[in-house]
Parts: structure tokens; sequence; C-alpha cells
């Protein structure tokens, strides 16, 4: 589900997560409601940020109680095991 930076002004976010995408690109998800949202603009394309510092001071208004960093990790493919990929690295961020 999508949802815009103008829905989120007035609301406290229990959880928001960045999402490392590539080396430089990073999206956002907040969870709501006991739902996830992506971050998009107001034409509904997902919101990019060229990473964990561009999306903090982008978003630093909002009112965030968690916020994390969520990056997969290359450890797997790198011993050969490409079947399943590993669990994504899970980093604490400090939003305010």
């Amino acid at each position: 589900m999508k949802i815009t930076e103008a829905e989120l002004r007035d609301r406290t976010i229990p959880c928001l997560t960045v999402r490392s995408v590539t080396m430089s690109v990073c999206t956002v998800e907040v969870e709501l409601d006991d739902a996830t949202y992506v971050l998009c603009d107001s034409q509904g394309r997902v919101m990019r940020f060229n990473g964990v510092e561009h999306a903090r001071n982008a978003l630093t208004h909002l009112k965030v109680e968690q916020a994390v960093l969520l990056h997969d990790s290359p450890y797997d493919e790198m011993v050969g095991t490409p079947e399943e990929p590993g669990e994504p690295i899970r980093v604490s961020l400090g939003w305010s």
C-alpha cells in the first residue's frame, strides 16, 4: 500500500524503515494501523532517497517513535548459497 508525506504530517509513526535498495538508493516504509505503507510522492511514485541521511533530512519533521535501516546482506551470495536469500541486516537509527 502507498502513503504520501502529507498524509503523515499529523500522525505519530510507530516504526519507519529506511530500506536500502541499491548502494545509493533508499526507499521508506512506515508501519501504521497494523499495515505497512511505502512512502510515495503526490503523484503516487515511490519516493527515492540517496542514502539514510538524505531520507532523514527530508523527513525530519515527521514524528517517528522508532527508525531502522534494512539492508540486504550479500554474505550468502559470497559464500555460494543463492537458493535462499539471507536475513536482512537491521540497524536502529536515531531519527530526531
